[in-house]
């Protein structure tokens, strides 16, 4: 077993090539942003139903980062209808692009999950369990631009006790196995870090 994290590119311009999930989701966030009062993660939740299916029964099962790109598409949709992202209404949609998802050995996920949430906070962008639904927040005093260094040797330390309290093998292989982990974690922080915006942007219709 592994913890899957999802991380997230800076907003991006929509593209033409996000159809159709992504004009499913703006129209359907659209309708239900003026019909719902409720909150715009609940509306996402119902958009992500409606949306994940689209193109027929027999297009792939939308993957989770699939699913987690309509659920932001939607909350985009829903703030912009109701005035509440500080955007002029014929501003384009910007919504995060997902880069890709990270899987973290659960033996020691509670000692390296800090610091992908610092790599990430530090970097501005946002981390989000398995399917999308609970957004990571960073602990106090981390945020971006912050220095993560001190987090990784916590990390490090921490992951060492919990895998030496499972009898994890040997220093060396405990080391390994710790360093690994941390490297390929930033290894995909550095994928992940924001791209720059085409400079002719494409507003959703």
């Amino acid at each position: 077993m592994s913890l899957l994290l999802i991380l997230l590119q800076a907003a991006a311009p929509v593209q033409p090539a996000d159809a159709p999930n992504i004009r499913c989701a703006f129209e359907t966030a659209a309708a239900m942003a003026v019909e719902s009062s409720d909150p715009p993660e609940r509306v996402a939740d119902r958009v992500v139903a409606s949306c994940a299916a689209v193109g027929g029964a027999e297009t792939p099962p939308m993957s989770d980062a699939g699913r987690l790109r309509i659920r932001a598409a939607a909350i985009a949709m829903v703030n912009r209808k109701r005035g509440t992202d500080g955007q002029p209404a014929d501003a384009p949609m910007r919504i995060p692009a997902v880069e890709g998802s990270l899987t973290i050995p659960d033996e020691i996920a509670p000692a390296v999950i800090p610091y992908a949430i610092c790599l990430s906070a530090s970097a501005g962008l946002p981390v989000f369990t398995e399917g999308g639904k609970r957004r990571i927040a960073p602990p106090p005093g981390i945020g971006k631009g912050s220095d993560c260094s001190e987090v990784r040797k916590a990390a490090a330390r921490n992951a060492d006790g919990m895998l030496l309290r499972r009898g994890g093998g040997s220093p060396a292989q405990r080391r390994a196995m710790i360093d690994s982990t941390l490297d390929a974690i930033e290894a995909h922080q550095k994928a992940s870090s924001p791209r720059v915006p085409p400079d002719e942007p494409h507003a959703a219709n």
